[in-house]
């Protein structure tokens, strides 16, 4: 066992015009581990987000769940109805970075690793 931590995330391209506010939750088995700063807004595209989100208890190969939302209000974008939401899937690895494609105006990068 060891610790899955998702190191960043690039937003290529966002659906959001002007500002948005930032949610990713991941959940392995019953636990769920959430990355939210309150209110800290981000704007545009091509930017970095810097997470170190870490996830206790993973096997290599396990595979981990998670929910991303977008929105301008901090009441809902770690809701069930953010204005954008996507829910995906990864495996654990020593390290390794997925790409994701929502919509055809939403794309990001997941760059994670196991300690």
């Amino acid at each position: 066992m060891g610790t899955l931590i998702i190191d960043k995330v690039i937003m290529n391209e966002t659906p959001q015009h002007g500002t948005w506010l930032f949610c990713f939750s991941v959940t392995h088995g019953e636990d769920e581990y959430t990355f939210n700063i309150p209110d800290k807004e981000f704007e545009g595209d091509g930017i970095t987000i810097e997470m170190n989100l870490e996830v206790f208890d993973v096997e290599r190969g396990d595979e981990v769940t998670f929910f991303m939302g977008l929105d301008n209000d901090q009441s809902d974008v770690c809701s069930n109805n953010p204005s954008e939401k996507c829910d995906g899937k990864i495996r654990a690895s020593s390290s390794g970075s997925k790409r994701f494609n929502p919509r055809d105006d939403w794309s990001f990068i997941l760059y994670f690793h196991m300690q």
